[in-house]
């Protein structure tokens, strides 16, 4: 039986993992993984290098057995994990992922040492979480408004479809 690995490529933009998109280990290389590279509930995915995908910060919450490829580091943060990957995914954060890429054009990256040094503005845990229910409530209004046109846009071209479909029948 084969087992997951989260790529690079798989962390969006959007602070989730594209399961589609993963890869599979067999179970015999799954097992030989040290335990601290299995993947558990609300660690923090980050995205390492790869230029434009440097800073991609996720919490992991998938059920079954998840590892990383060497491109995405795993953070057991002692704060709420969602805290540590919108702070990342923040303006703020991202420029100091920009200020510590190193390397070439399109083969740049980030130290897990760099992402130590980075700084945020401490918040009481009260105040964190406030903010974070907001935002959330908000990204999920987002995703229902993103859901329903959706929905209205894929109607609008069934009706466009059916329409066109109904004048080339009845013309002669």
């Amino acid at each position: 039986m084969a087992t997951t690995l989260v790529k690079f490529t798989t962390c969006t933009g959007a602070h989730w993992v594209d399961v589609e998109a993963c890869r599979t280990v067999s179970r015999e290389d799954f097992d030989r993984i040290p335990a601290d590279a299995v993947l558990r509930s609300a660690d923090v995915l980050l995205t390492m290098d790869g230029g434009p995908s440097i800073g991609k910060p996720v919490v992991f919450g998938l059920d079954g057995d998840f590892t990383v490829d060497s491109h995405v580091a795993i953070l057991r943060p002692n704060i709420e994990p969602r805290a540590v990957v919108y702070l990342l995914a923040s303006s703020l954060g991202q420029i100091q992922f920009q200020r510590a890429e190193s390397g070439a054009s399109g083969q740049t990256s980030v130290t897990e040492e760099d992402v130590r040094r980075f700084r945020f503005p401490s918040l009481p845990a009260d105040t964190f979480r406030e903010v974070i229910e907001r935002f959330d409530s908000e990204r999920a209004e987002v995703a229902r408004m993103r859901a329903e046109l959706k929905k209205r846009e894929r109607e609008s071209l069934d009706q466009f479809q059916a329409e066109l479909a109904s004048e080339a029948i009845t013309r002669p």
